[in-house]
């Protein structure tokens, strides 16, 4: 990290990549994961709360029902 931030970060490699966008992509492409670990659950409209589904409608969350905080009073981004 120390010679990233030596090398000017963030702003240095944008410049970089912008100059250079096939050897970015390359090596971005090796950078990213290759699988994903994930479980889905697929549930029914008619098994949905209300809650649950003007959440969905809003696009304020996955459509499970939270009670407690929401992602605004958390400062929490998306």
């Amino acid at each position: 990290m120390a010679v990233f931030t030596r090398l000017g970060g963030t702003a240095a490699m944008a410049d970089w990549a912008k100059e250079h966008l096939t050897d970015f992509y390359r090596m971005y492409a090796q950078l990213a994961p290759k699988e994903i670990d994930a479980a889905i659950t697929v549930r029914s409209e008619r098994d949905l709360t209300d809650d649950e589904l003007i959440a969905i409608a809003s696009g304020r969350g996955d459509g499970t029902a939270d009670t407690t905080e929401s992602a605004e009073d958390t400062g929490e981004l998306h």
